[in-house]
């Protein structure tokens, strides 16, 4: 490298002066080409954020310079107004908040994301409400189904078994109940089988470090080693289509239901754990369920 005391070395420019100090001094990323960048714009969800504080600061460079001293996950920053919004994710660690969805739904805000993992969580299945029927025959799980992975979604058994025969995945059990209370599970590793072992399910056990609840450990509620069915009396009950064993700890593609009938109903979209919300009989308010390529 070229010492700043060469002779044959040039006067830089005052704009590279500005990309050397930013580097050498902010952990972030400025708009320069040559700074190593810490920071990069993406969509993100604000409502998966909670906020740490509002400053008010002249430029973006001192909002990143703050964000990074309060160890904040995200930032986004209003030139006009000068408000500079610190904020960490609060859905767990910081690569929970990163959706892939979210790239690709224009309506969600341009953040500030500190040191953005390389990938992210993709979403297999999302509800949000009753307007789509999970109650699907066999053809349609297999190539999915939906209104789009921000919404009511199935990816499709095929698709997914063919993400998950490279590389190793981790899952993640995303939902919330009727007071807006969130949780979140995540399980490793996870993979799906092809269609001649009716995709079956390989699941590890429960990555309680990274995970807001517990989860039923009897293997045969257990999505591990069971294959895909959408009939039998376990999807016929539960008006759904999943990894049945006797019959399921959770089930996420059950009937929608809203409250008051939500709070109490048989064979809810439930996640069952420990009663409560988290029961067989209390039908939640969203449920997403997401891998990871580790």
């Amino acid at each position: 490298k070229n010492s700043l005391r060469s002779e044959k070395m040039m006067v830089p420019s005052a704009g590279l002066l500005l990309c050397v100090a930013a580097c050498c001094f902010l952990p972030l990323l400025t708009v320069s080409a040559g700074c190593r960048s810490k920071w990069k714009q993406l969509r993100g969800d604000i409502t998966e954020y909670k906020l740490i504080t509002v400053l008010k600061l002249p430029k973006i460079t001192d909002c990143l310079m703050k964000s990074s001293a309060a160890e904040a996950h995200a930032a986004s920053f209003d030139a006009e107004s000068g408000d500079c919004a610190l904020m960490q994710c609060d859905r767990g660690g910081r690569d929970a908040c990163r959706k892939c969805r979210h790239e690709k739904d224009a309506s969600l805000p341009m953040l500030w994301i500190k040191d953005p993992p390389k990938t992210c969580w993709k979403t297999f299945q999302h509800r949000v409400d009753g307007s789509v029927s999970f109650n699907r025959n066999w053809s349609e799980y297999v190539s999915g189904f939906g209104q789009g992975e921000s919404l009511n979604y199935w990816m499709g058994l095929e698709q997914l078994h063919q993400l998950t025969a490279t590389g190793v995945w981790r899952v993640r059990w995303e939902f919330s109940d009727w007071n807006d209370n969130w949780y979140w599970a995540e399980n490793a590793p996870f993979s799906v089988g092809p269609a001649t072992d009716k995709y079956r399910c390989s699941m590890g056990p429960l990555d309680a470090k990274r995970s807001s609840v517990g989860q039923l450990t009897t293997a045969a509620f257990s999505p591990n080693g069971k294959t895909f069915t959408t009939d039998g009396l376990c999807a016929e009950e539960r008006s759904a289509g999943w990894w049945f064993g006797y019959c399921a700890f959770m089930n996420p593609n059950g009937i929608y239901r809203v409250p008051p009938e939500a709070y109490s109903t048989s064979f809810a979209l439930s996640y069952i754990l420990n009663g409560g919300v988290l029961s067989g009989s209390y039908s939640l308010k969203t449920f997403e369920c997401l891998i990871y390529n580790e």
